[in-house]
């Protein structure tokens, strides 16, 4: 989950309260009506950075227009420049999602230059890291971030993974529940929920827990049913 900026000075209080409440129906996984209250508080409070990048997150987890998700988050990391960094490492995210790997590297290079220690930063660096056979420094970096936040599901989801990939299925294992231990508190993306589902399974495949691994394609599928891979995988292990 994203880390939401704090804007310099003070916006009115009705717009600290209805950031709040578009930052708890995201945070829920109600995409659709965290959108529709950033619009709301746009129209009512004008277009602020904070809500500009709320409106962004709301609009890509919702499916929304790429187009003018970077627009906005474009426009919230240059109204609020010296608090910019959730902005940009948002937009750098959608820069890679789109293709456009110079100016996704760019930007979060400006992302954590304005803060070294921004979670969310720090974690795509180690996810784009890993996709670049940098084993050893994603491995660092994850490992830095789950220590410091526990909870930090993306980040042991990542971790997870690569171990899976090095062939660590039990330590793996391991780092996937500690992933699905932080659903409770945070219901966000089911499409994320369905991704770890997926990668346990495949992980107790390798394990040789075929019942286990059947019910974690099941659950995959329960999540998102178009998932090709969960059906795939269900069909091999059922």
């Amino acid at each position: 989950v994203w880390s939401s900026p704090v804007v310099r000075g003070e916006p009115p209080r009705g717009a600290v309260a209805r950031q709040g409440e578009i930052s708890a129906a995201y945070l829920d996984g109600r995409f659709g009506e965290a959108l529709q209250l950033a619009e709301e508080a746009i129209e009512q409070d004008g277009a602020l950075p904070q809500l500009l990048y709320l409106r962004a997150l709301a609009t890509g987890a919702d499916s929304g227009s790429a187009a003018e998700l970077v627009r906005d988050l474009r426009a919230a990391a240059e109204g609020a420049p010296l608090d910019a960094a959730p902005a940009l490492a948002a937009l750098a995210f959608y820069y890679d999602q789109l293709g456009m790997s110079t100016e996704a590297d760019e930007t979060l290079a400006r992302a954590l230059g304005l803060d070294p220690e921004l979670e969310y930063a720090r974690y795509l660096e180690a996810r784009w890291a890993a996709r670049d056979g940098q084993l050893d420094e994603a491995s660092s970096t994850l490992l830095s971030l789950v220590a410091s936040n526990p909870r930090f599901s993306a980040a042991l989801v990542e971790l997870g993974w690569l171990l899976h990939q090095q062939s660590a299925f039990e330590a793996a294992e391991v780092a996937f529940r500690r992933a699905d231990a932080a659903r409770s508190s945070n219901q966000g993306d089911q499409r994320a929920w369905a991704d770890l589902a997926l990668r346990r399974a495949l992980t107790q495949v390798e394990l040789g827990a075929w019942d286990q691994a059947a019910d974690l394609f099941r659950e995959s599928l329960t999540l998102q049913p178009t998932l090709y891979a969960a059906q795939n995988g269900l069909a091999l292990v059922a």
